[in-house]
């Protein structure tokens, strides 16, 4: 187990990078020269209650100039459009690690809800940026209160330079800090709008069953504190209430509060076409009236309060159940791995369905696939 996971793990970056000179190799007066070679790789476990985990690869390329970046555009191009090398590799090695891992725990375990797409970003400097990734079912050991990953690791792992590794927890999920062995080169703690994750850094030779973390059930929001422990919210509400009071207090003194009628008070037949919203949201006929700054600012409304699934869920029953992937990525004004990375869980959980047709992902909720294609991941 361990020269598989050493030789997995190391592979996969290997072949990345005979596979990334092929396209550059096939333009017509391309060099080897010219062709994308990555500087860093990354692999980011994110760990569900579940059981299963979404191991992320990620190469990182600094392009130094504009010729390099454009290069990256074409290779980036083809990546996301056809099944190349570096794809194809990479799904056949998931498959043979997580056969390996059923081997070594005896938890049947499979690769699934593959994902990849390449781009080039601007933050904090021009980067070319590929990822690839697979939901691995049954990747943990279940724990008192949560789960735990290192069994898999029968004899450890190997990092070799310019690697990490991240474990990061999921949704509903923190790290029990006494469990982490070994002590990590890097760790969050859920502050910052952030989850609880712990990093490693290559070149490492991990002990058996190393890295070791449990992931115990949280009851608090991503961000480290609830409302109920951190002191900034309540701040915030302080001040609110403060604000609404003074409010309602002038408004006593000057009229009724927000435009409500007394008893026995007759209120107006109509209210003005300017005050439909603001009548509509409890303010009254007269609170512009009242208010020489104009309306209110509008409350918040549930609209805003949706979750990620939910706004793709409402974009596709706008548009007749099916989209393509990239009319999503324009609509929601989010990237193209951000995207990818959600439909695929969506597509996990059964809420849509991902088809390729010709160059082109369509995306469809249930009753609405086209009848004429079939997906190249119908068998996953």
């Amino acid at each position: 187990m361990n020269r598989l996971w050493a030789f997995g793990l190391v592979a996969m970056v290997l072949v990345g990078g005979l596979a990334l000179a092929g396209p550059a190799a096939a333009q017509p007066g391309a060099t080897n020269a010219s062709s994308p070679s990555f500087g860093e790789t990354q692999f980011v476990v994110t760990v569900y209650e579940n059981g299963s985990a979404r191991w992320t690869q990620r190469y990182n390329q600094p392009l130094a100039n504009e010729t390099r970046t454009q290069q990256f555009r074409t290779y980036a191009e083809e990546f996301n459009t056809e099944e190349t090398p570096l794809y194809t590799d990479f799904r056949q090695r998931a498959t043979d690690l997580t056969a390996a891992g059923s081997n070594a725990t005896g938890r049947t375990m499979s690769a699934r809800g593959f994902t990849h797409t390449a781009e080039v970003t601007s933050q904090p400097s021009t980067t070319g940026v590929v990822e690839m990734s697979f939901l691995w079912t049954n990747f943990t050991a279940p724990s008192d209160g949560g789960v735990t990953v290192g069994d898999t690791f029968e004899n450890g792992i190997y990092l070799s330079p310019n690697m990490s590794i991240e474990l990061q927890a999921g949704p509903n999920l923190g790290v029990d800090w006494s469990s982490v062995e070994p002590t990590p080169d890097a760790s969050t703690n859920g502050s910052g709008n952030t989850s609880d994750s712990l990093t490693y850094f290559g070149e490492t030779q991990f002990a058996s069953g190393q890295p070791r973390v449990t992931f115990t059930e949280s009851s608090d929001p991503v961000g480290g504190q609830s409302m109920l422990t951190s002191p900034l919210p309540w701040a915030v509400l302080a001040i609110a209430l403060a604000v609404v009071l003074g409010a309602v207090i002038v408004r006593r003194s000057s009229g009724p509060v927000f435009g409500s009628a007394d008893e026995g008070e007759t209120p107006p037949a109509e209210a003005p076409a300017g005050a439909e919203s603001a009548t509509r949201n409890g303010s009254g006929s007269d609170a512009d009236a009242d208010d020489p700054d104009g309306p209110a600012t509008p409350a918040v409304t549930s609209a805003d309060l949706r979750s990620d699934e939910d706004r793709i869920v409402e974009m596709l029953e706008a548009n007749g159940g099916r989209m393509q992937q990239t009319a999503i990525v324009e609509g929601t004004g989010w990237s193209k791995s951000k995207v990818s990375t959600l439909l695929s869980e969506m597509a996990d959980d059964g809420t849509l369905t991902k088809l390729r047709v010709g160059r082109e992902n369509i995306v469809s909720l249930a009753g609405h696939e086209p009848t004429a294609t079939r997906s190249p991941f119908d068998d996953e």
